[in-house]
């Protein structure tokens, strides 16, 4: 099982079956928080979408009931990777948010949900975007090549990555600061509390350590503090 995340209750995480024929299902597990306390209790069948031939980084509306993916399609002569919302209890098909032919943001915390679950952030060729849950009026948040938007979990600071640097900015995307500049790769995840960031640095970077896949690091909202976990490739709070 591969790109699983939390739901915001943590009573349930979904996975992606990377040993899967394409397009690979999501399975949703519940766990009662033991060691082997874990059962499988849904499997989001996604051959009804048409053309699609992989998806992957789901994450839970905050609700529970929804999970947003990022679905790779072809269009063409070329390949449309694009954003799906499907009920967290696979009774329904896919439905399409956003598509983009030159969708360039296929990392880890894009797309997803904004805590309230009115809206979905994701990121294309021409920056960061917001668009209501239901697909209608995408806004541009910040220019390319931003992606990895994080709204904090009272919705008051946007959080992206761009340039090596994490940015903080207004909801809007106005305003925005460098917060931190360490060769960022990917920003992964805020904490429930909104005090930390986790993001992710390839080998290489300015900081201690580096391995074939990146090293996960945590940091305060602030953008102080950073410091090196054992984790790699991948992290969700």
């Amino acid at each position: 099982y591969e790109d699983c995340s939390w739901s915001y209750d943590h009573l349930k995480f979904i996975c992606r079956d990377g040993a899967a024929q394409l397009p690979s299902p999501l399975y949703v597990f519940q766990t009662d928080g033991s060691m082997g306390g874990t059962r499988q209790i849904a499997k989001i069948d996604l051959s009804s979408v048409n053309g699609l031939v992989w998806a992957g980084y789901p994450r839970f509306s905050p609700d529970g009931t929804e999970i947003v993916f990022l679905g790779s399609k072809f269009a063409g002569f070329s390949v449309s990777l694009d954003v799906f919302i499907v009920d967290a209890a696979g009774k329904t098909a896919p439905k399409l948010v956003a598509s983009n032919p030159d969708f360039m943001d296929t990392t880890f915390s894009s797309p997803r949900y904004s805590p309230d679950g009115k809206e979905i952030l994701y990121a294309k060729d021409s920056g960061l975007w917001i668009v209501n849950a239901d697909g209608s009026n995408p806004r541009n948040l910040a220019p390319p090549p931003a992606s990895q938007g994080l709204l904090s979990p009272d919705m008051s600071t946007l959080y992206y990555a761009s340039n090596g640097c994490i940015y903080k900015a207004n909801i809007d995307g106005t305003n925005p600061v460098c917060i931190l500049r360490a060769n960022v790769g990917e920003l992964m995840d805020v904490s429930p509390n909104g005090e930390f960031l986790s993001y992710e640095a390839p080998p290489g970077n300015t900081q201690a350590g580096g391995n074939l896949y990146g090293n996960i690091y945590i940091a305060t909202a602030g953008g102080a503090n950073p410091e090196q976990t054992n984790g790699s490739d991948w992290a969700s709070w």
